[in-house]
């Protein structure tokens, strides 16, 4: 019964990617348009399904070529290279509207003591680095800060103290219609840098739940 069941396992498994590998093929080659979301994401699950599967020996890259997992992990990662690059492109050739750039608009715009602008293979990673870990390591990070609050309200309220003087006091959920002088407004980086325990409450939060515990590095 447990062979039933691991053989069942693995055929799904085998279905998942064989239908994850269909959805890179169908939009391989196309102009990234209307259905970019859902390219990105079939890419995205064919870049990083595989790692789960993935031994020792598919993370070397010579031998990588010759197994089933490393040749689709590839393949995933030249496909999501590939959407990114066409993005990048229409970012650079296209008008950007001040009040809808996004941050890939920010960093093709961003030039050096030089007056050089980011390569598009820096711009790639930077926006793989974002895309896969920038959401996901801040709402983790989120996540434990808003846990170790719950268990410590006198610094809940102290830093709610420092918030508000900065910020000004919330409206009053018992008064609706309070004047304007009561509303939160919008923080601006140098407001953020001026609160001191915020960044130590964030830090602290950090060091004893790291988002990302480690970091590993390819000396060449």
């Amino acid at each position: 019964q447990q062979q039933q069941q691991q053989q069942q396992q693995q055929q799904q498994q085998q279905q998942q990617q064989q239908q994850n590998d269909d959805n890179v093929k169908e939009h391989e080659g196309e102009d990234v348009g209307v259905p970019e979301g859902s390219k990105m994401r079939a890419a995205l699950t064919q870049s990083f399904g595989p790692l789960e599967h993935m031994r020792l020996l598919d993370f070397i890259p010579f031998i990588r070529n010759f197994t089933s997992s490393g040749q689709r992990l590839q393949f995933g990662q030249a496909a999501l290279k590939g959407h990114l690059d066409a993005i990048i492109e229409r970012k650079r050739t296209g008008t950007i509207d001040i009040d809808q750039r996004d941050l890939l608009d920010i960093l093709v715009g961003l030039t050096d003591e030089q007056g050089q602008s980011l390569s598009t293979l820096q711009l790639s990673d930077q926006s793989k680095t974002f895309l896969l870990a920038g959401h996901e390591t801040s709402s983790t990070a989120l996540t434990w800060i808003l846990y170790l609050l719950a268990g410590h309200p006198h610094i809940d309220e102290r830093l709610a103290r420092e918030v508000c003087d900065k910020l000004g006091e919330p409206p009053s959920t018992s008064s609706p219609s309070s004047s304007s002088s009561t509303t939160v407004g919008v923080p601006t980086i140098e407001m953020l840098d001026s609160m001191k325990y915020l960044g130590m409450v964030v830090k602290e939060a950090m060091r004893v739940f790291p988002p990302v515990p480690s970091v590993s590095r390819i000396c060449e």
